[in-house]
């Protein structure tokens, strides 16, 4: 998959969100999905055509389906979210 959100079209934008919604309702209902999704991702440049309210309205979806979402150059962001709690107890699926 593409890594940003900064596409060439709302419909690109559209069928990139659609794929990740698609993809982690399916982890979902097998049982596979993770209890945290996050996704760091690059808002569209231009807001003159209608990329930008694509944009908004896939991350809008995303995070009502529980997926934290940062801009992709706040690493901040990224590193605390995938920091590991000293208590992680991890066990082979």
């Amino acid at each position: 998959m593409k890594r940003t959100f900064d596409l060439a079209t709302s419909t690109d934008i559209f069928k990139h969100g659609d794929q990740w919604i698609s993809q982690m309702n399916r982890l979902k209902r097998l049982g596979y999905r993770p209890d945290q999704c996050l996704i760091a991702a690059r808002e569209p440049k231009d807001e003159a055509d209608h990329r930008g309210e694509a944009y908004r309205q896939i991350r809008e979806e995303l995070v009502g389906n529980d997926f934290v979402w940062v801009d992709e150059k706040d690493t901040g962001k990224v590193v605390e979210f995938a920091r590991l709690p000293e208590s992680a107890n991890f066990k082979l699926a």
